[in-house]
């Protein structure tokens, strides 16, 4: 049992649980820390995206097979780095804590990134604190480490877990490839025709994202202005002959808004790679994140448009507000909603004298430096 402030610096080999499947942001990040941390690593794919979410593939069989493979990886390696969206461990809550359990049991030194810490859902707060019970028992004989991303989940997860927690915000880039992909932001942006202004949102369309406020500010602004979304429909919401219910709310809000001179002046992009995915967001003139109220940790979202250094306006929610306490004001508020004061701070933004660029201070690196393990 390790009984430091921190945990021992070693070069065992680092199993890293998560789905890795498509467009998986959580994979993704996954796949970067691990990297960053310079360790022998070990990618253990659930593959929960592909045989529990898809309608054709859904199969508990091969579910089942991929886990314990999962199983098998871990149980051979020294630290098991399991990043907790519960939507990668099963379809119900039963093969959820199954799942998460059986990988608790089988790991010797853990670290646990919790996405999202749901303790006021009355579905998921039992399974989490199971989960976390289980962390504190585990912690009497092997290294514990429980990694949150906000002030809110720190707080929560003190009420639950006595060990060592760390608090740092969801990063992305390495200095090299931040570098890498503003530079090719800064040759696309330059390419576009002048007086041209680009606003974008980014990632799964989903129904807490107020796309109706975010389109009607957009018929308020000048005809120089165009709006690029960049993702498609999340691949947990696929449904064998079923259209998917956020793609159709937003295609009839845009048909209802056709009258208003937009159709030509908004774009679609979907299924690009990460070079492409990035590039087009460090191109844009502004990214508006407009988000509900959902009691999320963390937005990946703003955090990679941070890291670019694109100017963002954001939706006041509690995501947005906490990630002030990392970020500090670096991109502007509007109250959910109020399309006229969207429209009034998108213009104030992108209307502000040209300034460099300025992503901010913290990288992947920074981040991952004070994971030891």
């Amino acid at each position: 049992m390790n009984t430091s402030s921190s945990l021992i610096i070693r070069k065992d080999t680092i199993c890293v649980v998560s789905d890795f499947q498509g467009k998986n942001p959580v994979g993704a990040i996954a796949r970067r820390v691990a990297r960053c941390m310079k360790k022998a690593v070990v990618f253990s794919d659930t593959q929960a995206t592909k045989w529990l979410y898809n309608p054709l593939l859904s199969s508990d069989q091969e579910f089942n097979f991929a886990i314990d493979n999962v199983l098998a990886q871990v149980k051979e390696s020294n630290i098991t780095h399991l990043h907790l969206e519960l939507g990668l461990f099963g379809k119900t809550i039963e093969q959820m804590r199954n799942t998460v359990i059986k990988i608790i049991e089988t790991s010797k030194d853990l670290i646990v990134f919790i996405h999202s810490l749901h303790m006021n859902d009355d579905t998921f707060s039992p399974l989490y604190k199971e989960i976390i019970s289980l962390c504190e028992e585990k912690r009497k004989q092997n290294t514990v480490l429980m990694w949150v991303n906000n002030i809110k989940d720190k707080h929560l997860l003190s009420l639950l877990y006595s060990g060592k927690t760390v608090y740092q915000p969801v990063l992305y880039f390495s200095e090299k490839i931040r570098k890498y992909l503003m530079r090719q932001g800064h040759i696309k942006r330059a390419s576009q025709p002048n007086k041209t202004i680009t606003i974008g949102v980014f990632g799964y369309i989903n129904a807490h994202k107020d796309f109706e406020t975010t389109l009607r500010a957009f018929c308020l602004l000048p005809t120089s202005f165009r709006l690029v979304i960049v993702g498609g429909a999340h691949p947990g919401e696929r449904k064998l002959y079923s259209l998917n219910p956020a793609i159709v709310s937003l295609d009839r809000l845009i048909w209802n808004f056709r009258n208003e001179n937009i159709i030509d002046r908004i774009s679609f992009r979907d299924d690009l790679g990460d070079i492409a995915f990035f590039t087009e967001m460090a191109s844009l003139d502004l990214i508006v994140i407009n988000y509900l109220e959902t009691a999320m940790s963390a937005s990946s979202v703003l955090s990679q448009a941070l890291e670019l250094g694109v100017p963002i306006v954001a939706s006041r929610c509690t995501t947005f507000e906490m990630a002030q306490d990392h970020f500090g004001k670096t991109f502007e508020f509007f109250d959910p909603g109020n399309s006229i004061q969207l429209r009034q701070k998108i213009l104030t933004v992108t209307e502000a004298p040209h300034q460099k660029r300025i992503p901010c201070s913290q990288t992947l690196e920074k981040s991952c430096s004070q994971i030891e393990v």
